[in-house]
């Protein structure tokens, strides 16, 4: 809880969304070959340009591209250890 008071605090507020969104969204189709569509069109809307590649429609499900989620997993870790930061 500290370490999340200090970023509210101290990082910029729209890096910080992103990254609460990217972990929201990682931690849903962590360890999942696919989701839902209903789940993938709710991922794709919150943010069209980071998330629109993520997934493969197909037979009606939503499969999850590995390459762009090991991408987004890697800038997740990224933002993550430039917010933690001591400025």
């Amino acid at each position: 809880e500290r370490d999340i008071l200090k970023l509210e605090t101290e990082q910029d507020k729209e890096q910080l969304d992103l990254l609460f969104e990217m972990s929201k969204v990682l931690q849903q189709i962590e360890n999942k070959e696919w989701v839902s569509a209903t789940i993938a069109f709710k991922i794709i809307r919150s943010n069209p340009g980071k998330y629109s590649d993520l997934f493969k429609m197909k037979d009606g499900k939503a499969y999850i591209v590995n390459k762009r989620f090991k991408e987004l997993d890697h800038e997740f870790f990224i933002l993550k250890s430039e917010l933690n930061e001591i400025k």
